[in-house]
């Protein structure tokens, strides 16, 4: 029987679940896990579910997911606020 120490245990990124990605990172806000998600949700529609994805993959999947709720975030900045209502 061989024992092995942490430093010779291996895991591919593109095993793990989300949530097994989230407990290995240090405690996030909502919007970090939210963007989290998406992006790992991204990683996982381009490669199907299939393909090895490594860390690099998921940190650019990070940025276009951060890039398109600022870009949501600023479509509803910029829509029309409704009137107040007025008793007149």
């Amino acid at each position: 029987m061989k024992v092995l120490t942490p430093e010779d245990v291996q895991i591919r990124i593109s095993s793990l679940d989300y949530h097994d990605i989230l407990t290995l990172l240090p405690e996030m806000s909502d919007r970090q896990q939210s963007i989290l998600n998406k992006a790992f949700t991204i990683v996982k529609k381009r490669t199907r579910g299939e393909a090895r994805w490594d860390v690099n993959d998921l940190i650019y999947a990070v940025f276009e997911a951060d890039r398109t709720q600022d870009d949501e975030r600023e479509r509803k900045r910029q829509a029309p606020l409704p009137r107040p209502w007025s008793g007149n």
